[in-house]
């Protein structure tokens, strides 16, 4: 055993003598909760063993990451990991972008983020900064609420304002959720670069004004500003100020505006900006009727909604609207002969109970055609690694090996987890397909 090794060993022992047995406890009681109880079977989330990897999962997805950090010589760690694997904590890091570092592994990552302790967990925003960190066992109730706590946090904090990324109307989204970051780099950041492009930009600062906060609001009025918009009498540090009136002469000034270098063929118009976003702020709250109709009208928009809806579900935070968004995204990607074939599938495929969800994949399964490529697609998005298998085997199914098949496009996802899942479904459903790509992409 080598110096470093024996002092990481020490530290443990010193830290951990007082935490073993509260961890015991913990586990007791875990344990009698459990016999009292039927076992049901809890659907596990994936984890990552890179940093590296998970970032860019994270970024892709817009997610936040928890770091853990253990060791298998580590008793508190293992017993941490049994609080882990419950199902509250399970839901909850669907959510998340979770990755395990085994600090004799991987001490690279561990001097980097200071870890003299374990288990320790770290929480970063998608970009990778660090914005909370933890030591030592915690109970799965306690978890989930640190958690909580911190996903809005750790989301609102990415600096996508400090990207390079092309903005367009698919990006833009990313960019103006920084107008309301706490740091003042971040939003100055925003502001510049969102200044630049009104064309993709102004509807959307348009159609949030009357609900922005106060430092959203700021930021707006200083770019609708510089746009020169009718903003006359606007203040927003008077609520009052913020009239329909007032509101509506914008919505009008943007919709004749005309703007230089639009991609029309891929983009929403400044109008329908504020009709999607309009439509879809009634769905949340609509009953079940109401919200069928809602989703009809924004499928008549076509796939061009589909940007801002995964923008809003990305910053949702409420399971129930999670759903809601989910079921429109899944009926503007869904072919009109498969809604009206399978009389509530959508809902069932966005429904919040995982099961249930399951359920509709498996019936989605049999009826499934090549004009159901672009809802596929959207599943195999889907955080739940499940749904993604299904839904990729429902691909390779229709795809019929088509060299401008989506499976094949899969493939240049930035997301590893996918490509590798396209990978291995490839391998099961042709071989030789498969072996082929697996040998080109090591080469």
């Amino acid at each position: 055993m080598n110096s470093n090794r024996t002092l990481v060993v020490l530290l443990a022992v010193t830290v951990f003598v007082p935490c073993i047995t509260g961890s015991c406890v913990v586990a007791q009681q875990s344990d009698a909760s459990q016999d009292a109880q039927p076992q049901e079977e809890v659907h596990q989330v994936s984890w990552q063993h890179s940093l590296d990897d998970a970032l860019k999962i994270a970024g892709n997805r817009r997610a936040p990451v928890l770091l853990v950090f253990g060791a298998e010589w580590c008793g508190p760690c293992r017993l941490l990991d049994e609080e882990i694997q419950l199902a509250g904590v399970q839901a909850e890091l669907e959510r998340w972008v979770p990755v395990h570092i085994d600090i004799d592994d991987d001490q690279t990552t561990a001097g980097r983020f200071a870890i003299t302790s374990i288990p320790a967990l770290r929480i970063l925003s998608p970009d990778g900064r660090q914005l909370a960190g933890q030591e030592g066992l915690m109970p799965a109730d306690e978890l989930v609420a640190w958690l909580q706590k911190h996903h809005t946090l750790a989301t609102g904090a990415t600096a996508a304002a400090g990207s390079t990324e092309k903005l367009n109307s698919a990006t833009v989204h990313r960019v103006l959720r920084d107008f309301s970051s706490r740091e003042a780099t971040v939003r100055e950041t925003a502001i510049s670069r969102v200044l630049t492009v009104p064309q993709y930009a102004a509807a959307n600062v348009v159609s949030e004004f009357a609900d922005a906060s106060l430092a959203e609001r700021l930021a707006y009025l200083e770019v609708l500003t510089a746009w020169q918009a009718p903003v006359e009498g606007l203040d927003p540090w008077i609520p009052d100020t913020v009239t329909s009136e007032r509101i509506s002469a914008l919505e009008e000034w943007v919709t004749k505006k005309e703007f230089p270098d639009r991609d029309l063929e891929s983009a929403l118009t400044a109008a329908e900006i504020i009709e999607a976003r309009r439509l879809l702020r009634l769905l949340v709250s609509a009953d079940p009727a109401a919200a069928t109709a809602l989703r009809e009208q924004l499928a008549r928009m076509g796939p061009k909604v589909l940007p801002l809806i995964r923008e809003l579900m990305a910053r949702e935070l409420d399971d129930d609207i999670r759903a809601q968004l989910a079921a429109a995204r899944y009926r503007v990607a869904a072919s009109d002969q498969i809604v009206n074939d399978w009389p509530g599938g959508i809902e069932r495929l966005a429904s919040t109970d995982h099961q249930q969800r399951i359920a509709a994949m498996q019936e989605l399964s049999k009826r499934a055609s090549r004009s159901d490529e672009h809802l596929l697609g959207e599943l195999v998005a889907d955080p739940v690694p499940l749904i993604r298998e299904i839904a990729l085997h429902m691909l390779a199914k229709i795809d019929g090996g088509r060299a401008d098949g989506p499976l094949l496009k899969m493939l240049d996802d930035p997301d590893p987890n996918v490509r590798a899942a396209v990978l291995k479904t490839l391998s099961e459903t042709d071989p030789d397909t498969g072996a082929t790509i697996a040998t080109a992409s090591i080469v």
